[in-house]
């Protein structure tokens, strides 16, 4: 099995190395992490990203400004204004352009830009009313059927399993337990999971682990954790 993974990511690196389609970079897309040296970064000015076959881009910063116009694309290399960025990974749903710092900006693929990237069925007041809701959506076993990650390590674990069991003591604030797993084997664990922001922060015994809410909506999450993306579907309350 880890022969598998490891020629498997061997072909993609291979494939970009060579040249990655055009094609495959057509589309709307939308920034869900950053990293650096295979470490996160944090930031607010998420971007979304549009590039067409007529050569127009379009780049646009949550907090920030708006760019347009046209673009080239040869080895790899996407040349907009003053900028490149380096084509480091390419799929039908992910995308990661390399900028002249060597920062790495992540992006999901989607059909539809929305007011902001973060599509989220989360309350924004402590109302009794909404945090019944909260409580609803949020509390239940959610199973992870997908799983995506362009910097694939076979030790190193990976969300199988959230399941969030009661609201702990504050609002945002939930008792559970977290099962991780990686080619070899699996493990379950307890913690607390804070909600914060876009952010779902657990704190587990022997470590704490921090995941970007990409998307929320009833019955279904996805999380960013650095290169990785997981897709969680909710299958009790």
């Amino acid at each position: 099995m880890k022969l598998f993974y490891s020629i498997f990511f061997v072909l993609i690196y291979t494939n970009i190395q060579a040249q990655a389609p055009l094609e495959k970079l057509i589309g709307k897309w939308e920034e869900s992490s950053r990293t650096k040296k295979k470490k996160n970064i944090s930031f607010q000015d998420t971007v979304q990203l549009q590039l067409r076959d007529d050569n127009f881009m379009l780049w646009r910063e949550k907090i920030g400004s708006t760019k347009m116009g046209d673009y080239s694309y040869e080895k790899n290399v996407l040349q907009f204004k003053s900028q490149k960025y380096k084509v480091t990974l390419s799929s039908d749903d992910l995308l990661t352009l390399t900028d002249e710092d060597d920062i790495q900006h992540h992006f999901y693929k989607v059909e539809e830009f929305g007011n902001s990237p973060i599509n989220r069925v989360i309350p924004t007041t402590t109302t009794t009313k909404k945090e019944g809701i909260y409580k609803k959506d949020f509390i239940g076993k959610w199973s992870c059927y997908k799983k995506t990650d362009s910097e694939y390590e076979p030790s190193r674990y990976y969300i199988k399993a959230i399941q969030i069991l009661a609201k702990g003591e504050g609002y945002d604030v939930f008792k559970g337990n977290i099962t991780l797993n990686n080619t070899d084997s699996v493990y379950t664990e307890q913690g607390t999971f804070t909600i914060e922001g876009d952010t779902i922060k657990v704190n587990l015994t022997s470590e704490n682990k921090t995941y970007r809410i990409i998307k929320w909506q009833p019955n279904e999450l996805v999380l960013a954790e650095n290169t990785a993306l997981y897709y969680l579907k909710q299958m009790t309350k």
